[in-house]
């Protein structure tokens, strides 16, 4: 396969990829061994950043739509190359698609990502805090989420980081919901008593008022 490499052909092109990808998934299939090279590629090429964007957006359009099995050839190198764009870009275009790429290969490849939430917790949750797209945001904190109860103790320290995030979603999918439940009593019921009205007291009024009124917490 051969893709034109100059900057505005490829922007174009990964995202014609993307909303195949989002929509046709089964036009692509049998063309992701070379496909997936080449949009890790351009993902990596930040020097075109509306083209690296769009690559990286492509990619998580794929990663939630083929089986997890199709991606696992990928998935170290997708982590790869696109945390290094998440740690240290500043524009929020990129830092947003690549926190939604991430969050969308944490669901089925979680361990690549909790290995690494020390790093990734706080900057993922912050790119994706303002996202407007319901179900992007949805993937993303849903992956997340399912990274945190893998490796809680990893952001012990950002206790504050996890329950802005879950309050920034007014009205989560029942999943979602049950999950930031789960989080909240597994870490409640691992402090102790004082520990844990500390946390809470540390919290924004706002995101304190907002986890007892929608979970009783």
């Amino acid at each position: 396969m051969y893709i034109d490499p100059s900057p505005d052909y490829g922007q174009s092109v990964f995202a014609l990829v993307g909303d195949i990808a989002k929509y046709t998934i089964s036009s692509l299939n049998s063309i992701l061994p070379n496909l997936m090279p080449l949009l890790l590629n351009a993902a990596g090429s930040v020097r075109f950043i509306e083209s690296a964007n769009n690559a990286i957006w492509a990619i998580g359009e794929i990663i939630v739509k083929v089986p997890g099995q199709a991606i696992t050839p990928y998935s170290e190198k997708i982590y790869e190359v696109v945390s290094i764009v998440l740690l240290h870009q500043s524009d929020i275009r990129i830092l947003e698609t690549s926190a939604v790429t991430l969050g969308r290969l944490a669901i089925n490849h979680t361990n690549i990502i909790a290995k690494n939430l020390r790093q990734l917790f706080y900057v993922l949750c912050n790119s994706v805090k303002n996202l407007e797209d319901e179900v992007e945001k949805f993937d993303t904190i849903r992956g997340i989420c399912i990274a945190v109860k893998l490796n809680p103790a990893d952001i012990y320290d950002e206790f504050d980081t996890l329950c802005e995030t879950i309050t920034s979603l007014y009205n989560p999918p029942s999943d979602l919901k049950n999950m930031f439940l789960f989080l909240l009593q597994s870490f409640k019921n691992s402090m102790s008593p004082e520990d844990w009205n500390e946390k809470m007291d540390n919290l924004k009024q706002t995101t304190r008022e907002s986890l007892q009124r929608q979970y009783n917490i």
